[in-house]
């Protein structure tokens, strides 16, 4: 009686163990049937005891993940009913849901043995992974968007050591993964920018915890290129800055066209000289330079005589060789903080800048210039038309 009683506490003792259990506790005949399942797989999958116990093995390892799993556990029935001995099984599987969604499991299966030692089924625990399966999931897509984005991005930890970079890093800076880990992004310093301006940003990410904006890098074979900026601290929890992500793109080609664009909208295309919207630029800073310093400048406007005709006679080519003569010869002949401007057709106007700061003296330096400008000018011109020189 006392051994009877003893075992009757025994199985009590492991029945509400398994019913209790977080994890689910399976079990199977040598048939594969489902004999027993614990309550706790209503929490992951939405069925009571009895409902999951009524579904067919296979139709619960329906998944691409189950697939694999079945195949095992059918070797295992197989090697079971034959009296021989079962080899374990451990994998993560896809299982479905009462609504049908799925949950991951990581489901473990070994052999079930009565008190002789005798295989009577399988006995398995699965637990719920879907947490698990989420991270590496999301862990997978940070790597994926890492290792294929067009910009460039580094990381460092809390000192500014280099922990890891991406291929386009690489492919802008031309430093290999294993040449910048350990480095500090100094080795990307141009020298273009001043202290200052490296203290701001890590004014920027100490107090706010970013900095973006334009910065002159310069590459590994010593090519100095402009690039477009962010960095952020990645903190912790508590708010402790572990690590720094920068993230960059090269903006040469964007450069170039926003000078492109300033060069068409600021200079005459025909003569390269500067047109009416910068010479204005120019002549508003001028005056007040000259307010400041109390010095005089010099304003000449000049216009070709005669220009008219020669377009008339010998087409608009030969007009255009001329303009560009007179103004290079305009240009050489001006100190280089003066501006010479393109005012419209033949007309041209030259700034001339801090001349002197008596204003008479002023008065007699800018007739010296216009009379060596006209003399300039009226040198003899080399235009070549379609009918000879």
């Amino acid at each position: 009686r006392l051994a009877t009683e003893a075992l009757r506490l025994s199985e009590e003792r492991h029945r509400l163990l398994a019913d209790n259990a977080s994890d689910v506790i399976w079990m199977t005949d040598l048939t594969g049937r489902f004999t027993y399942i614990s309550p706790s797989v209503h929490r992951i999958s939405g069925f009571s005891s009895a409902e999951a116990m009524k579904i067919p093995m296979r139709k619960v390892l329906g998944s691409d993940s189950g697939q694999r799993a079945l195949k095992a556990f059918e070797a295992i029935t197989a090697a079971m009913a034959a009296g021989q001995e079962m080899p374990d099984f451990r994998g993560d599987i896809e299982l479905p849901r009462k609504d049908g969604s799925t949950v991951w499991t990581e489901t473990s299966a070994s052999a079930l043995r009565n008190a002789q030692g005798g295989i009577v089924g399988m006995l398995g625990v699965m637990r719920d992974i879907s947490d698990r399966k989420n991270t590496e999931a999301r862990l997978m897509l940070a790597n994926t968007v890492f290792d294929n984005a067009l910009e460039g991005i580094s990381i460092t930890d809390a000192s500014g050591t280099i922990v890891n970079v991406n291929p386009a890093f690489s492919r802008i800076t031309g430093y290999s993964r294993d040449e910048a880990i350990g480095q500090n992004p100094r080795i990307l310093k141009s020298g273009r920018q001043s202290p200052a301006f490296y203290d701001a940003i890590r004014s920027s990410l100490v107090e706010v915890g970013h900095w973006s904006g334009e910065i002159w890098n310069r590459r590994k074979d010593g090519l100095v290129y402009p690039e477009s900026l962010a960095i952020s601290a990645a903190r912790d929890s508590e708010g402790r800055t572990r690590h720094y992500v920068a993230i960059f793109s090269d903006i040469t080609l964007r450069k170039q066209a926003e000078e492109r664009v300033h060069h068409q909208a600021m200079f005459d295309a025909l003569t390269g000289l500067p047109n009416r919207s910068l010479l204005f630029d120019h002549l508003s800073l001028s005056l007040a330079a000259s307010r400041r310093r109390g010095s005089h400048g010099g304003l000449l406007f000049l216009d070709l005589d005669n220009f008219k005709p020669l377009n008339d006679t010998h087409g608009h080519d030969a007009g255009d060789q001329l303009l560009v003569e007179v103004a290079n010869r305009l240009r050489t002949s001006v100190r280089e903080v003066d501006t010479v401007a393109r005012f419209g057709g033949d007309e041209f106007v030259v700034l001339l800048n801090d001349l002197a700061v008596d204003k008479q003296c002023a008065k007699e330096v800018l007739h010296g210039i216009a009379e060596k400008l006209r003399v300039s000018l009226a040198a003899p011109y080399r235009i070549l038309v379609k009918n000879g020189d």
